[in-house]
């Protein structure tokens, strides 16, 4: 278990007050009186890989709507600082920029964890959510109109698309919503996030700071270097969205060099270029007969189309079994021939994984009977040790819940949830009319102040006399507190409600005010249509780019200038980039970098989004460059990465 040990955990979750001291400058309220920060427990359950006011500190900093009028309207920026390692940390912390836009990070502790804590053998690292965002979108939530749509999303199942479920009517209704409340969403764009981020790191104490920025983190991190450079001392763009790509008109463009780099990398091997000629005209051949006679397969019928998305799905770990570009061009072979035996195990994760090493030390002439003896051993003792270390895992985790179910807990506001939760159940079962308007007043609550009067209209408006009776008992024996806490209760659990909705909306904030008139309609098809794919997986490719676009009518663009220019700067750089990054094309990571004078250039074989996520190299390769950015890195690591083809 990386990071604190057992023992270590289990002190700090039954200690009174385990983060005394742990954060000096944070429990005091910053560095930077213009920036204030509050700290607040983390909101979700942390342990066991951190340790919740001992390995890492939550909390917001307040920074302006628009930096230009510093003394207008606050937002709350959610931040997690994450201790180093190190008893002597290098000063300079490393701020991790999410991409997006519309997906935070601040609720998955454990993921930033599991990318990032490589770098915490030296330094600090820090990740907040940027404006609008998950933890950080409490300004732009527009529960009036999810609250209105309520009943509409019950008819939704909950395996239905997103785009499917926010309606234009919905956005609209939204964007009218915030602008009757004040917000300034004109203000929620990639340059005023980009001026939040030495706002945040210079609040947290880190006047010098590097950047690791992934996918649209990448896009701010080079509106940094440009509109906020102070402090900023290297950066690490990984899976590169320059502002002068029209991204959206070329969702197609990272399917096509993906689904192409496959035969790059074959015809560079000279025994995958001998053994299987012509193999991209071969595949593009194949793709298009089964699209016009889909061959029957112990998983369904395949057509072309839908094996060219299995191949894409290589982009996203744990989809497809590791080494799948490995067998690719034999799996090709064998479609042709007709039989689908490889593709389905492949499918099924039954081949292209590692080799079972329990079979291997039998099949191997050069151990003795002891050797084999004792290797078996060995990997019977690392099993169990990985079984230990999940057992433990998981009941820290458990340890951690019980802890902070007990701790803070309020009976009268338990006990009006429990009641509350039977009171709905019957409702849904008894009247599902009255259970959806019931649904829609309690939403509507979330955006109003924490009120006793309002929480007994809603009672009594919404259930029967006997049911309401024991629901106002309740509420009118609470305090203040207590009905702060029932109003904080709506909001966190109906979460589910808003992260159906809010991740693209927030996405369309960014998009459909800075993207436009980049990027249009018209545009997507006219870019799309001219790529080598067939036309199921164009019209994919189309829908992917349409799901955002098609919703812009009910936002005004705003101006900013130069914003889709290049950026150009001499500040240390190291660009990574994935050859099957599907969201972001391996081409504009170099593209990014003609203007980055002092950059360096990682093009990553076989890797997908979030690089340094697929790739050992990569990652070391980071690590080395934060440490000493003007050094020139040894990429030769790069070469362990490239597939190492099957033949037949």
């Amino acid at each position: 278990m990386a990071g604190p040990t057992v023992s270590a955990i289990v002190s700090a979750l039954i200690a009174a007050d385990p983060g005394s001291g742990a954060f000096p400058v944070l429990e005091q309220g910053g560095a930077e009186a213009q920036f204030p920060v509050t700290v607040a427990p983390c909101t979700q359950s942390v342990a066991p890989g951190e340790i919740d006011a001992v390995t890492v500190r939550c909390g917001t900093v307040s920074v302006p709507e628009d930096h230009d009028t510093p003394d207008g309207r606050r937002i709350e920026l959610s931040f997690v600082v994450y201790k180093s390692f190190s008893k002597a940390p290098a000063r300079d912390a490393l701020v991790y920029l999410h991409g997006g836009p519309g997906s935070g990070v601040v609720e998955r502790i454990d993921d930033t964890s599991f990318l990032f804590n490589s770098f915490r053998a030296r330094r600090d690292l820090v990740a907040f959510d940027q404006r609008g965002v998950d933890a950080s979108g409490g300004g732009t939530r527009c529960y009036q109109a999810i609250a209105e749509f309520y009943p509409a999303m019950l008819e939704v199942p909950l395996w239905e698309p997103i785009p499917d479920i926010l309606t234009t009517d919905l956005v609209e209704t939204c964007v009218a919503e915030l602008n009757a409340n004040g917000v300034g969403i004109a203000h929620y764009n990639t340059v005023q996030n980009a001026r939040d981020v030495p706002a945040v790191m210079a609040a947290l104490g880190y006047p010098s700071y590097n950047i690791f920025g992934i996918s649209y983190g990448t896009r701010l991190g080079l509106e940094v270097m440009r509109t906020a450079p102070q402090g900023l001392r290297s950066v690490v763009l990984d899976s590169v969205w320059p502002a002068d790509i029209a991204f959206y008109d070329q969702m197609g463009v990272p399917w096509a060099e993906a689904l192409n780099d496959i035969f790059v990398l074959c015809e560079a091997d000279p025994d995958c270029a001998a053994s299987y000629p012509d193999l991209r005209d071969r595949f593009h051949a194949l793709a298009a007969a089964l699209d016009e006679a889909p061959m029957q397969t112990a998983e369904g019928p395949l057509s072309g189309a839908e094996l060219i998305h299995f191949l894409l799905s290589r982009n996203i770990l744990g989809q497809t079994p590791p080494g799948l570009t490995a067998f690719t061009p034999l799996m090709i072979e064998l479609l042709e021939a007709g039989d689908p035996s490889l593709l389905v195990a492949l499918f099924n994760w039954e081949a292209g994984i590692a080799s079972n090493l329990h079979q291997d030390i039998e099949a191997s002439s050069a151990l003795k009977a002891s050797e084999r003896a004792l290797a078996h051993l060995a990997l019977d003792l690392e099993d169990g040790v990985y079984q230990q270390q999940d057992m433990a895992r998981r009941v820290l985790s458990e340890l951690e819940s019980a802890r902070r179910a007990t701790s803070g807990a309020r009976p009268l506001v338990t006990a009006f949830r429990e009641e509350a939760n039977r009171a709905t159940q019957i409702l849904l079962e008894a009247n599902p009319e009255r259970f959806a308007a019931q649904g829609r007043a309690v939403l509507a609550l979330r955006g109003e102040a924490p009120s006793k009067q309002a929480l007994l209209e809603v009672v009594a408006n919404g259930f029967p006399p006997n049911v309401s009776r024991r629901l106002t008992g309740l509420v009118e024996l609470m305090g203040a507190q207590d009905i702060e806490a029932v109003f904080d209760n709506l909001v966190s659990g109906n979460r589910h409600i808003d992260q159906r909705l809010t991740s693209l909306f927030d996405q369309l904030l960014f998009a459909c005010q800075e993207d436009v008139p980049l990027n249009s309609v018209d545009g997507v098809v006219r870019v799309t249509q001219a790529l080598r794919l067939p036309p199921k997986v164009q019209s994919d490719a189309i829908d992917t780019g349409m799901s955002v676009l098609k919703h812009c009518d009910a936002f005004d663009p705003i101006n900013l200038p130069k914003f889709h220019a290049p950026v150009v700067s001499d500040l240390p750089v190291l660009v990574l980039t994935g050859t099957n990054d599907i969201q972001t094309a391996a081409s504009w990571g170099p593209h990014a970098a003609q203007t980055l004078s002092n950059s360096q250039v990682a093009v990553v074989p076989d890797a997908g989004h979030a690089v340094i996520a697929f790739s050992d190299c990569a990652r070391d390769l980071s690590i080395a460059f934060v440490e000493a950015p003007d050094n020139l890195l040894d990429m030769s690591c790069l070469a362990g990465d490239l597939p190492r083809f099957v033949f037949p």
